[in-house]
């Protein structure tokens, strides 16, 4: 798979992270997480589940 430009960006901003909710449209969704799971296993091993989602608002991300 290729990744898109962004996702190695995504990924480092990630670095520490102890949990990950992923949550967006669907296919860049699971794209990235696909990604990480076969390239950056730091990031993956973050990604506690996922959420579709299309541009959520900053009170429905705080409910999730």
């Amino acid at each position: 798979m290729t990744p898109l430009p962004f996702f190695a960006e995504i990924s480092g901003a990630l670095a520490g992270a102890h949990e990950v909710l992923l949550c967006g449209p669907g296919l860049a969704r699971n794209q990235f997480n696909e990604w990480c799971s076969q390239d950056v296993a730091g990031a993956a091993a973050a990604i506690i589940g996922f959420i579709p989602a299309d541009h959520p608002t900053d009170a429905q991300l705080t409910a999730m």
